[in-house]
């Protein structure tokens, strides 16, 4: 790419532009995950996420509504393709409304209920009673980092 000055309002602009790339990050997109291993009638799901070169960032919640039905491992799909080859690093919380929060183990993108053993920390498959009694309100959120395909 050629970039040809030819006054001092051409030089400005291209400091103007570049102070702009450098200095506002990307603009967050809206996306609806499809989660798997969890399910309710009238559930919300929500998420968005930006990308900033190859970086990709994103969050993802989903609010219960009734008719609770968690049968495996949770998750939810990436935004964007991810590289060959590359690991998501992945954060998440479950949080039983007015009671408390858990924090979960992740496997890979999957959630799981953390379960404190003698020696270690457990993964278990959460259920409509593991780590507690799901109800309507309660609440699945992550967060995530990975370099895009």
């Amino acid at each position: 790419m050629a970039i040809i000055l030819d006054g001092s309002d051409a030089i400005g602009d291209l400091g103007d532009a570049l102070d702009a790339k450098l200095t506002t990050p990307g603009a967050w997109t809206a996306y609806t995950p499809t989660w798997a291993g969890v399910s309710s009638t009238g559930g919300v799901s929500t998420g968005a996420y930006t990308q900033i070169g190859r970086t990709v960032h994103f969050w993802a919640n989903y609010v219960l509504g009734t008719a609770v039905s968690i049968t495996a491992g949770i998750s939810a799909p990436l935004p964007t393709g991810k590289a060959a080859g590359s690991e998501v690093l992945v954060n998440g919380v479950f949080i039983d409304m007015g009671t408390g929060y858990y924090a979960p183990l992740v496997v890979g993108q999957t959630l799981y209920a953390a379960r404190a053993g003698v020696s270690y920390v457990d993964a278990e498959t959460p259920s409509n009673t593991i780590p507690f009694t799901w109800a309507t309100g309660d609440k699945i959120s992550v967060t995530g980092t990975y370099e895009a395909a």
